[in-house]
């Protein structure tokens, strides 16, 4: 069954039911049903684990909740 339609040049896996895609070269996130949640904004953007992905947004490194807010992550 073909879950991520091939509108694409780039995706990475689903994890917590969202994975992210490129188009144009930036990077959004869809959900298991194929429909954009999180808008193609990205210059980078890595899977979601725990809630929060890694993301580059204005040139910068942060983080993102699902939502894609921007959250502070502590080094552990």
């Amino acid at each position: 069954k073909l879950v991520i339609p091939m509108e694409y040049s780039q995706t990475r896996s689903f994890s917590e039911g969202l994975a992210p895609v490129c188009r144009n070269g930036h990077w959004g996130y869809i959900d298991s049903s194929g429909k954009l949640v999180l808008p193609f904004k990205y210059l980078f953007a890595d899977s979601f684990a725990d809630g929060i992905a890694r993301v580059m947004l204005n040139g910068v490194m942060t983080h993102i909740d699902k939502q894609g807010k921007v959250v502070e992550v502590k080094d552990e």
